[in-house]
């Protein structure tokens, strides 16, 4: 008999046929989202990467933005759509020199392109444009929701949290995308309308531009322009005091009446914030009536501006601005810091049939304008934007032999002037 023991019975096998390894997908690391500002590139990125692709662009480099056009139009009829080359302001001020043809509007501009020229600049280099081809960039989004409230909730409106703690509106493309307008823009020149600039710049060290509110429209928009300059930029201001466009006038006469003056007295504002508070605007909403605020404190205070204006053509109201009989919601707000309200006596009155101001001004005699000139009729700031969101504001100050230069110059073209000027 067979003991073999059987075979075990044996486990079927099943093939199972090799699964195909799936290709795995290359990794694409997930982008963050950009939240707030992006940073924009510094200037030399910009200028290193301009040399490597070439700059096809035919727009003109290192523009002045100037703001009187009458004397760009002396020179040049098509300057104030085309500008005008440095070389040809060359051509045009040795022509002046050798007719003896300077007037008193065509002597400023060229006194505030050889005040560029002192801080280490050619005048061949230069492009003049009048200001108004200047881009303006939109104000901020908060400034626009507190004239909104204003408007529509209450006129007394005002925000509670402090500047530091408002949340800034998020644009980052516009930051990297500078246009060439700004980006040429090598100085803007901008009549002051009596703002005390000097005392702005004191209270403190860095500024955000869109948060330099003012009443002087062209101000404003040369700072908000600021937002769009790249990281390192540095460009020059020039504020033209009351009346300087043409040197014509020098303070108010001893004895005038103040229902000739008060046509041509104007007020101007400036503050550091979001918007400047009702007050110190042009015009607030009251009753249902438009009302100047402007015109409210001439009416309380006619004889203490009357006395200001007669020692200095542009004076500082802010003591004045503190006794108005207005609520302090007026005054003072926590979206705007120390805003500052001034009064000028302006060429342009408000009324067509008032009197000029040979009527009611004293005249400024030859000799008397190199002075002028030299004290500040002119004022030159150094800005530079020194990161993503901030700007540095610096007084431009000449030393020998810069002051010992510009006075030569003035002197030749004063003597340059026409008889009838």
């Amino acid at each position: 008999m067979d003991t073999t023991p059987p075979p075990q019975n044996r486990k079927r096998l099943i093939t199972i046929p090799p699964q195909r390894k799936q290709q795995q997908q290359q990794f694409i690391p997930r982008q963050d989202l950009a939240f707030g500002r992006k940073t924009p590139p510094t200037k030399i990125e910009l200028e290193a990467k301009a040399k490597t692709m070439g700059n096809p662009s035919s727009f003109p480099k290192n523009i002045i933005y100037y703001e009187d056009e009458k004397p760009l139009i002396s020179i040049d009829r098509r300057a104030k759509e085309e500008g005008i080359e440095g070389t040809t302001l060359e051509i045009m001020e040795q022509e002046l020199h050798q007719s003896n043809n300077f007037n008193r509007g065509n002597l400023l501009l060229f006194y505030c392109i050889h005040l560029l020229c002192e801080t280490g600049q050619k005048m061949s280099e230069f492009h003049v444009h009048h200001n108004n081809k200047l881009p303006v960039v939109s104000p901020h989004t908060l400034s626009k929701r507190i004239l909104k409230e204003e408007k529509n909730i209450n006129p007394f409106h005002y925000q509670f949290e402090p500047l530091d703690k408002i949340i800034k509106s998020a644009n980052p493309s516009s930051l990297n995308k500078p246009n060439e307008e700004i980006f040429n823009m090598s100085a803007s020149f901008i009549d002051s309308d009596g703002i005390l600039f000097d005392e702005f710049i004191k209270s403190r060290p860095i500024f955000e531009p869109q948060q330099v509110s003012s009443t002087v429209i062209h101000l404003q928009a040369f700072f908000h322009s600021a937002k769009n300059w790249i990281i390192g930029d540095e460009k020059f201001l020039g504020l033209v005091h009351p009346n300087a466009e043409r040197a014509e006038f020098i303070n108010l006469k001893d004895e005038i009446p103040l229902n000739k003056v008060t046509p041509n007295i104007r007020f101007s504002a400036i503050g550091y914030g979001y918007q400047l508070p009702p007050a110190y605007r042009v015009k607030i909403d009251r009753d249902g009536k438009k009302i100047s605020p402007h015109q409210r404190l001439l009416e309380h205070f006619q004889d203490e501006i009357l006395a200001k204006l007669k020692k200095d053509i542009s004076s500082t109201c802010n003591d004045l601005m503190d006794r108005f009989d207005t609520s302090s919601e007026l005054r003072k707000t926590t979206y705007c810091e120390n805003p500052s309200i001034s009064a000028y006596i302006s060429k342009v009155s408000k009324h067509k049939s008032a009197s000029k101001l040979k009527n009611i001004c004293n005249e400024l005699q030859l000799n008397m304008i190199k002075g002028v000139f030299t004290n500040n009729f002119v004022t030159l700031y150094r800005v530079k934007k020194v990161d993503a969101g901030n700007i540095t504001i610096e007084k431009v100050i000449f030393e020998e032999p810069a002051n010992r230069s510009l006075e030569k110059k003035l002197d030749e073209m004063i003597c340059g002037l026409k008889s009838e000027d």
